[in-house]
């Protein structure tokens, strides 16, 4: 969908959804964003040459990540950089999910339960892939979190891309030999691990 597209239908309906819909600070501050992006509300800068032949006024960019005009250029700049990062080898994409029950306590701390789920599913796999019974090496991960589904349904889970072998403790790769990394149910570690480390975070800070 276009970039504009989506732009208009906030600035033509959301306002309508207001009335009927509970929004919260944050939502109304990434709507707010979205339609204000690249309009006189967010202010203009000038791009010129020195000697004058070329002169243009653009209104600026809103920045904020919800933004689809923002955000697809500075997802095209994060997957170049992840491409010179990627290894000459084959991949594998490993899923955590967290489960729903926890949603309500993501509501609330958004970025710490992020972190700590980050933490408690790499911490999962990577012990799981240092077992020799899996891998018997360290391997090499990018992890992405998401809060919605294919419907745009509130579902928060983590994608791994994950090298298909890893280094040894001597510092030796070694290739994975099976068509998967780790059986389905082992990965239910992660979102054990999420909850328990938020549990001791909790107690800690209070």
């Amino acid at each position: 969908m276009d970039a504009g597209i989506v732009q208009k239908i906030f600035t033509d309906h959301f306002e309508t959804y207001r009335k009927s819909h509970v929004v919260d600070t944050r939502q109304y501050h990434a709507a707010e964003s979205i339609m204000s992006c690249r309009t006189p509300d967010q202010g203009y800068h000038i791009d010129g040459c020195p000697n004058g032949d070329y002169h243009v006024l653009l209104y600026n960019s809103c920045k904020h990540r919800s933004c689809p005009q923002c955000g697809s250029i500075e997802t095209e700049l994060w997957l170049e950089r992840r491409r010179r990062q990627a290894l000459d080898c084959r991949y594998f994409h490993i899923v955590f999910t967290m489960s729903h029950d926890l949603h309500p306590l993501w509501r609330k701390n958004r970025k710490v339960f992020v972190n700590l789920m980050m933490r408690a599913s790499w911490h999962s796999l990577r012990e799981l892939l240092l077992d020799i019974r899996w891998l018997g090496g360290l391997p090499g991960a990018i992890a992405v979190f998401q809060s919605w589904d294919d419907d745009m349904k509130e579902h928060c889970h983590i994608h791994y891309i994950v090298t298909a072998g890893g280094l040894t403790a001597d510092n030796l790769w070694v290739s994975a030999k099976k068509s998967f990394l780790i059986p389905t149910s082992n990965s239910k570690f992660g979102i054990l691990s999420c909850y328990r480390d938020f549990e001791l975070f909790k107690h800690k800070d209070h």
